[in-house]
């Protein structure tokens, strides 16, 4: 359900400048208080995101995560949004589905704990969860 809520909301939030607003985002509305993600670069540069909403690759290419590109514009097909999810973390991330874990194996680095955040949905059981960006083939 995310890959495709994220493709056709990715599609529809970009502006001419390239930068856009997570689909459904009023600007004019006070936002709810919602979950954070930290993302932590290849360099190291820990990239935290207050009220990450929505699937986890439109947050990330819209805060310039480096290294999460969402080429496939959220349709796991090409493992550009590649992260690694800690061991304390994946219960409640949750297993790759077959279509995953598919993409993935293509993947030279893929790990047992690699997810696609095309593929990950943010919710309030997220708050706080801290993914490491896999290296780019």
């Amino acid at each position: 359900m995310c890959a495709i809520e994220c493709y056709f909301s990715a599609a529809e939030a970009w502006n001419e400048s390239g930068h856009g607003t997570r689909f459904g985002h009023n600007p004019n509305e006070k936002p709810n208080v919602m979950p954070k993600v930290t993302f932590i670069t290849q360099e190291g540069k820990s990239v935290e995101i207050e009220n990450a909403d929505g699937c986890l690759v439109e947050v990330a290419v819209e805060e310039e995560v480096e290294g999460i590109a969402g080429d496939c514009g959220g349709a796991c097909s090409c493992s550009t949004c590649h992260v690694y999810v800690p061991k304390e973390w994946m219960d409640r991330v949750g297993p790759a589905n077959e279509t995953e874990k598919d993409t993935l194996s293509f993947n030279s680095h893929c790990q047992p704990n690699s997810r696609l955040t095309c593929q990950i949905e943010m919710t309030d059981e997220l708050d706080g969860l801290v993914l490491q960006v896999a290296p780019n083939d």
